[in-house]
């Protein structure tokens, strides 16, 4: 049936309501759908007799703007093209191809395989294409032709006819609608094909398995098919309810993933994805994915462990008490349980955004200033999510990095500066993956930086010599001036320390390396945290958790008296150590790390270098009376984006 233009000239010209019937035949080839304006004629009535009847109807009806989501198709139809002569002699061939328009592009199919760009080019050129590309598939040859815009693709769809010169010669192709009459012709494929998918493990159900592909705006629904990998059998197509075996179906435009469950442990699977066009036609099947084994039966369920600090285990009598900046280690804060990489989990508009995996954390300089998180590129993601957090510490960080097209197994590194350089500092880094649709994905799994920022060596109570020297730095770090005053002056974990000694660490009387409960760990003033007074300074009630406060005048500044108290404390404790008081911290993955050797992805923009020039630290000399120097840092490594915490 044909279909009614509403028209306020037409009522206001014509009278009556406005309304003028659309034939299939005056729109050409041309789709249209309700809200589109258009452009049409209306011809003269001859005839007096017919001229009383208010029913008109348009004619060469041209497409003025549309109001459809973008790649809707605007026509599917054949199209005619006549080929030129070959060495001038016999007859000339035509082409038979199928055709489906939407926005500036224009698909060819069932190219044969002597058919080049140049060829094509020589009639579409003429109707104002501007490129034309040529792809040849195993199962079908494929072309793209590009126009400038969207008006002229209409146009051409508008005409049934087009005549254009070749070889001295006028030729004519011919547009036609697309009307399969046999069963072959239906089950042809007209589309070209997806990527091939991508198939990894699921969730924790045993025997399952998540297919995940790239969506694409033409399609209308999209058909999964799994076989084993390997045997070349038939394909056996997927349910919507993730079943195989049984009747197919189509999943819908908005999903881009889809869990497959009932699968046999222990065999390797591979997947395919066809595509479906709003006008019936279907895609070529994708290439095969990776084989890819199913999920495994869930291991039995065991206990948490904590392990005991590592610390040499002596009589009760004996025990004595862990030198200062050397508390030990704790076990890493209880956070809450995250969904692991493979579980499903599906965002507000259907589809499924998978978190990465555990990413990695490496000290970005031997101070402590700031780290490094690495971590494998997504191939569905259009940014990351950082979220940094201190050991013990509540409050969290969040940095965005967007994300570039990279190549599988690619890392994309974030280094993020400001932080407070205090020895043993541990952090943890979860990363989101950001979707096309804007929805975040679950955090992945938290991964834990080395201990960072200078920290004495390991203590070891069997040596006399040491501990006779050390008790000497303690007892000269108790009388400098450089007690912290109240708990607001102290980082946060110096401050959380607990006022008596840690358990399994006795006091006895007349040990050497015996301390007083109540005395408040000592920093020297040349650390940047701490104040020109001597007495070091907390953040600011604004400050983040995990920010370096800034100081109030330049170290230089800081009085004589102060400089003198502070070099003979770090003196002290150099010599009773025979080390250095900072330990090298490794700037790249080990060599036995999951992401050693992978490439690093590149930003697309390049990075907030204000701070990539004058970077300094202050660097306290082991001379005594000498004053606090600053020296520079090496540059930074390139390739990366960089956030700064500030105050």
């Amino acid at each position: 049936q044909p279909g009614r233009i509403s028209s306020p000239e037409v009522a206001a010209a014509l009278g009556g309501q406005g309304e003028v019937l659309l034939s299939r035949e005056a729109c050409g080839q041309l789709r249209l759908a309700p809200g589109d304006k258009v452009s049409f004629c209306i011809p003269e009535e001859l005839d007096s007799s017919r001229a009383t009847v208010k029913t008109w109807e348009a004619k060469q009806v041209t497409l003025v703007q549309a109001h459809r989501p973008s790649g809707s198709l605007t026509g599917c139809f054949l199209l005619l093209l006549p080929r030129p002569v070959p060495n001038g002699r016999g007859n000339a061939h035509s082409l038979k191809l199928d055709c489906h328009a939407f926005g500036t592009k224009v698909i060819l199919s069932g190219l044969p395989t002597d058919v080049g760009e140049q060829e094509l080019m020589r009639f579409f050129s003429k109707q104002g294409a501007t490129s034309a590309i040529v792809a040849h598939a195993k199962g079908c040859s494929f072309a793209s032709i590009t126009f400038p815009v969207a008006q002229e693709v209409a146009t051409f769809l508008g005409r049934c006819a087009h005549a254009f010169a070749d070889d001295k010669e006028t030729r004519i192709a011919t547009l036609h609608q697309h009307e399969p009459t046999n069963h072959s012709r239906v089950q042809e494929a007209r589309l070209p094909a997806l990527p091939a998918p991508k198939l990894v493990p699921g969730g924790e159900e045993p025997g399952s398995a998540l297919v995940i592909w790239a969506p694409l705006p033409l399609a209308v629904g999209y058909v999964v098919e799994l076989r084993p990998a390997g045997l070349e059998a038939p394909w056996a197509a997927v349910n919507v309810a993730g079943r195989l075996g049984s009747e197919g179906g189509r999943f819908d435009p908005a999903c881009s993933s889809c869990k497959v469950s009932g699968l046999r442990e222990g065999f390797s699977y591979e997947a395919r994805v066809t595509y479906y066009s709003s006008c019936g036609c279907r895609a070529e099947a994708s290439d095969a994915s990776e084989p890819c084994a199913p999920r495994g039966s869930a291991p039995a369920p065991m206990a948490p462990q904590v392990q005991a600090p590592a610390w040499q285990t002596w009589p009760e009598a004996m025990q004595p008490a862990p030198p200062p900046g050397h508390w030990p280690a704790a076990a890493p804060p209880a956070f809450p349980q995250v969904a692991s990489q493979g579980q499903v989990w599906r965002c507000g508009h259907g589809a499924m955004v998978l978190p990465p995996p555990v990413p990695e954390i490496l000290p970005g300089d031997e101070a402590g200033f700031s780290v490094a998180v690495r971590w494998a590129s997504v191939g569905h993601a259009s940014a990351y999510v950082v979220e940094l957090r201190e050991a013990g510490s509540q409050a969290v960080e969040r940095f965005v990095r967007s994300a570039v097209p990279a190549a599988p197994g690619s890392l994309v590194e974030l280094r993020v500066g400001g932080l407070r350089p205090l020895p043993g500092r541990t952090y943890m880094a979860q990363v989101r993956v950001v979707s096309h649709c804007g929805c975040e994905s679950q955090p992945s799994a938290p991964g834990w930086s080395p201990p960072v920022g200078g920290m004495l060596p390991p203590f070891d109570p069997r040596n006399g010599a040491d501990m006779h020297h050390m008790s000497q730095g303690i007892q000269q770090m108790q009388h400098t001036s450089f007690v912290a005053t109240g708990p607001g002056s102290m980082p946060p974990q110096w401050s959380a320390a607990p006022s008596a000694a840690p358990e399994g660490y006795g006091q006895f009387q007349g040990h050497p390396l015996a301390f007083s409960s109540t005395a408040a760990p000592q920093m020297p003033a040349g650390f940047a945290y701490a104040s020109t007074t001597g007495h070091r300074s907390s953040p600011l009630p604004d400050a983040s958790p995990l920010s370096v406060p800034l100081p109030s005048a330049p170290a230089e500044a800081m009085s004589a008296a102060v400089q003198a108290a502070s070099a003979p404390t770090v003196e002290q404790m150099i010599k009773a150590t025979h080390g250095s008081a900072r330990t090298e911290v490794p700037m790249a993955p080990p060599p036995g790390s999951h992401m050693a050797g992978a490439p690093l992805v590149p930003p697309p923009d390049a990075p907030p270098g204000a701070l990539k020039s004058g970077r300094k630290e202050l660097f306290v000399s082991h001379k005594l009376g000498a004053a606090p120097t600053q020296r520079e840092l090496p540059p930074e490594v390139t390739g990366q984006e960089e956030c700064l915490i500030l105050d």
